[in-house]
C-alpha cells in the first residue's frame, strides 16, 4: 500500500466518527442495562444507590429518598437508551448531552470517594470528555441523523416546465 493510499485511507472522519460512536455507545448500553437488571434483583434501592451520587452537586437525595430513586433511574437511562441513540446517531446530541452530566457526576463522586486516585475516576472523566467532544462534532455522516439531514439538505428538484 503507498503512503498516498495510506493517508487517503484515513481521512475518512465518518468512519472514525462511527468507531467512537459505536465504542462509547456500546460501553455506555452495557452500563446501563446492568443498572436496570441490577433493580429487577435488588428493587428500587438500586436505583436509590446510584441516585443518591447526585449529592456531589449539592444536590441532598438520601438513599431511599424519591429523589435519588429519580437520579437513579435517569443516570441508567441516560447510559442504557443514550448508548443506544449513539450507536444509532439518532437524537444524538440529547442522548450525548444526557451521557455527559452523567460522567460528570460519576467523575466528581469517583474524585472526592478515592481522595483524588486516577486509577478510579479515568474512565469516567475520559468518557465523559469524548462525549463532550461528540456533542461538538456531530453524529458523522454514517448515521441515522446523518442519513435524514443528507436527504432533507439535498435541493428539492423543481419539475420540468411545459412550453
Amino acid at each position: 500500500m503507498s503512503s498516498t493510499s495510506l493517508r487517503t485511507f484515513f481521512q475518512k472522519p465518518a468512519f472514525g466518527l462511527l468507531v467512537m460512536r459505536l465504542t462509547i455507545g456500546a460501553l455506555m448500553t452495557y452500563y446501563g442495562a446492568a443498572k436496570f437488571l441490577g433493580a429487577f434483583n435488588n428493587g428500587v434501592e438500586q436505583f436509590g444507590q446510584i441516585g443518591k451520587n447526585i449529592v456531589v452537586l449539592g444536590i441532598p437525595a438520601p438513599d431511599d429518598s424519591i429523589t435519588a430513586i429519580l437520579f437513579g433511574i435517569a443516570a441508567a437511562s441516560a447510559e442504557f437508551f443514550g448508548g443506544i441513540c449513539l450507536v444509532l446517531g439518532w437524537f444524538f446530541r440529547p442522548a450525548a448531552l444526557a451521557i455527559f452530566f452523567t460522567m460528570v457526576v460519576a467523575t466528581v463522586m469517583k474524585i472526592q470517594v478515592s481522595d483524588g486516585e486516577l486509577s478510579e475516576f479515568a474512565y469516567a472523566m475520559v468518557m465523559g470528555l469524548i462525549t463532550f467532544g461528540l456533542l461538538w462534532t456531530g453524529p458523522g455522516g454514517i448515521a441515522l441523523e446523518g442519513e435524514s439531514k443528507a436527504k432533507s439538505a439535498a435541493p428539492a428538484k423543481k419539475p420540468a416546465k411545459k412550453k
